[in-house]
């Protein structure tokens, strides 16, 4: 069985609790999963410590992903 691969998706802005799924996460898992890869997704406003699961998880996976967008997150 292959390693898990771990994707992040970091909230856009620290004052601002967003809802919605991280489509962009989602999207790319559908390649992963095609080829085998369990896949973990941790988006960081779904989660009240975040960095530990992150830390968690990430013994055991492959590779960490990490979802980027221009603007407050750079």
């Amino acid at each position: 069985m292959k390693k898990p691969v771990l994707l992040f998706n970091p909230r856009p802005d620290p004052y601002y609790k967003p809802v919605d799924l991280p489509i962009s996460l989602i999207c790319i898992s559908r390649f992963l999963d095609k080829e085998g890869y369990p896949i973990n997704i941790i988006a960081e406003n779904l989660y009240p410590d975040p960095f530990q699961v992150i830390r968690e998880s990430a013994k055991e996976s492959l590779v960490l992903g990490i979802s980027a967008m221009t603007g407050l997150q750079i």
